[in-house]
């Protein structure tokens, strides 16, 4: 495994895999559109990693790799982009060419759908860095294994049982018990294994209802195998049910996220905050100038900008609600010092700044009439912060923590410290989301940053929860 400094200077978006939906108006498989996403990226990150397989199947690479110039392969060549090799049960790294084999011999249909000349340049572009990527290299059974805790996590999510039919409820009952029985004796098995052996067990309309719980549980596992040590980014309006961030999170945390997730949402309240903070400056990406760079200046301009200590307090401040309180202004001040030496190189520009001290103003009157009188804790903020706090009684304590928040910095992303979007979407509703801003709204490149909490999914998964 890579160095694990070096490993939170990295990011993964998980809206980068092969099954999860796109934003709305968002094409990255324009070559301009991804360009501008690549670019932007990498003065905020040392590189990008994408699985082995997604790098195979993902049709979005198939046409940015039509052109031999283009950008998606001039980030392989450099090393910004980064695959996350598969290992198997005996630690051998497979090469993109045995992945593809082993999807040909699961799904020959899928399997035919890679160009086979785009395969065999990407085989021979990764085989000349191998050795640099072995480090981010991932074992198939851990991810089995986590596959099978996130199946139980969401069958025992009460959220699973609303509304259901009796034979609704009566497959997901089966459905949890071979998965249990599995789990216990460590038997690794897919959502294949299950559709095999259950689905003629169900009226077809009944099993269409209950299916995609399984599908849930099967996408976006491997992210997790790296237990929170790298940074993923994902779609503000994507489904992250049941993985939070935090994986440096007390027990006091745990406690009260358990709360949240087993209850629903009952017995916390939340209140939205925006601090006061004196540092008012936010950029703007100078786009023109930004596509004039190739990626090995926009290195060159990155590092020559010193953004170590700036990514290192990034990272540990995602890492639980105490980190980030205990480390917010820090981060601030360290994003800002940063943006501003990228802004001598003329990448960066200050036109944005007004037009979000206004319009953090209006979020947050209009937040405090959303929330009620009483519940809300008004600053007058100049940075464009704002938190999200969770409340809550753990014995005769009642405990006040960060359950997400935002960054002043250009590439602005959610921290979700404790619980996940999708359990505060349930709670506080569409109108309260889209205040708190935790909707993308005119910056297309926003994204949720947070460092996956799998000890929480663990326990979850587990009976004696609820």
């Amino acid at each position: 495994m890579v160095d694990l400094p070096q490993l939170g200077h990295l990011s993964y978006p998980t809206f980068l895999q092969t099954h999860v939906k796109a934003r709305p108006g968002l094409k990255l498989g324009d070559p301009g559109t991804f360009e501008q996403y690549i670019k932007r990226s990498a003065l905020y990150w040392r590189g990008m990693v994408v699985p082995d397989s997604d790098l195979n199947n993902n049709e979005l690479f198939h046409q940015l790799a039509e052109d031999s110039e283009s950008v998606f392969w001039e980030a392989l060549r450099s090393g910004f982009l980064r695959r996350a090799p598969r290992r198997d049960g005996r630690g051998n790294m497979l090469s993109q060419t045995e992945v593809a084999e082993n999807l040909k011999r699961s799904s020959r249909e899928r399997y035919e759908k890679i160009p086979a000349e785009y395969l065999r340049r990407l085989s021979a572009e990764l085989d000349r860095t191998a050795a640099d990527d072995a480090g981010l290299g991932w074992q198939v059974t851990d991810v089995t294994k986590i596959f099978g805790q996130h199946l139980l996590a969401l069958l025992r999510d009460p959220q699973s049982r609303v509304k259901r039919s009796a034979p609704e409820l009566h497959l997901i009952d089966r459905f949890e018990q071979w998965a249990d029985d599995r789990v216990k004796a460590e038997v690794y098995f897919g959502a294949a294994d299950l559709e095999t052996e259950l689905k003629g067990t169900a009226a077809p309309e009944v099993w269409g209802k209950v299916w995609p719980i399984a599908l849930e549980a099967h996408a976006g596992n491997i992210p997790l195998a790296y237990r929170g040590n790298l940074p993923t980014l994902g779609l503000t309006e994507g489904s992250d049910r049941l993985i939070p961030a935090g994986p440096e999170s007390t027990g006091v945390e745990s406690q009260l996220e358990t709360m949240g997730y087993v209850g629903g949402g009952a017995g916390i309240g939340f209140e939205i905050r925006m601090p006061v903070d004196p540092i008012g400056a936010r950029f703007d990406i100078n786009y023109p100038r930004l596509m004039e760079l190739s990626l090995a200046e926009i290195t060159e301009l990155r590092e020559a900008s010193e953004p170590t200590t700036f990514m290192e307090t990034r990272f540990t401040a995602a890492g639980s609600a105490r980190n980030y309180a205990e480390r917010a202004r820090e981060l601030n001040e360290l994003t800002l010092a940063y943006e501003e030496k990228l802004m001598r190189t003329g990448v960066l520009l200050t036109e944005r700044a007004t037009r979000d001290a206004i319009r953090n103003d209006l979020t947050a009157q209009r937040m405090a009439q959303y929330l009620g009188a009483g519940r809300v804790d008004l600053g007058v903020s100049t940075s464009g912060s704002v938190e999200l706090h969770v409340k809550g009684w753990i014995g005769d304590r009642e405990v006040d923590l960060i359950a997400a928040a935002t960054n002043p910095c250009t590439e602005r992303g959610l921290r979700t410290v404790l619980f996940d979007l999708n359990l505060l979407h349930h709670i506080l509703g569409p109108e309260g989301v889209a205040l708190l801003n935790l909707d993308t709204d005119d910056d297309q490149f926003e994204w949720e940053m947070k460092r996956p909490d799998y000890r929480l999914l663990e326990s979850l998964a587990s009976p004696s929860i609820g």
